[in-house]
Formats: structure tokens, sequence, C-alpha cells
């Protein structure tokens, strides 16, 4: 279960974040990250694609999940009961300290 936690950390979300959260979190983050933005800098694009990468996996891997599990996020009791699973702060930098609520 450490690889599913670990793409809700990628994506910037805690782990029982529903599947809307999920594609609202990588739509935000493409923006963020989308290789076209760094054109200027080819190191910088070079370490933006891979970063999409990164953000695609996780998306694709949790859409996958949700399709096994019947969009049902996993029981609670599966997860660390560390406060690590909040919304990270560059995560919130980068979408304006956007809050959820959640």
């Amino acid at each position: 279960m450490n690889d599913i936690n670990r793409y809700f950390e990628i994506l910037g979300l805690k782990p029982r974040a529903s599947l809307e959260e999920v594609k609202e979190a990588y739509k935000d983050l493409v923006k963020v990250w989308h290789p076209d933005r760094f054109a200027h800098d080819p190191k910088l694009q070079q370490k933006a694609q891979e970063k999409l990468k990164e953000i695609n996996e996780a998306y694709e891997k949790l859409k996958a999940y949700y399709a096994e599990y019947s969009n049902q996020p996993p029981p609670k009791e599966e997860y660390q009961s560390d406060s690590s699973y909040q919304k990270n702060d560059s995560y919130q930098e980068n979408m304006g300290n956007k809050n959820d609520g959640s």
C-alpha cells in the first residue's frame, strides 16, 4: 500500500482524497509543471519533463486503483497515523495556497 500513499503524496493530496480531488490536483500540477512553460531554459525544461512524468505515473496508478476498488478509498486503518499527508507546502505554493477545506 506504500506505493499508493506515495502516489497521493506526489499529487500533494491526503491518501483518502476522492477521485475528483485526484483529477483536480493532476490538472493543476500539469499546468504548473508543463515543460513548454520552461522552453527558455533547457535545464529547467528537463526537470519539468521528469516531474511531469512522475505526476502522470501517479495519476494513472491512482485512476487504476480507484477503478479496481470501485472509487472507494481504502479503509482508514491502512494509513500511517502521521500528519505528513496534508497538502504539502510546495503544492500549496504552486496553487496559490488553495484550500479545499478537506
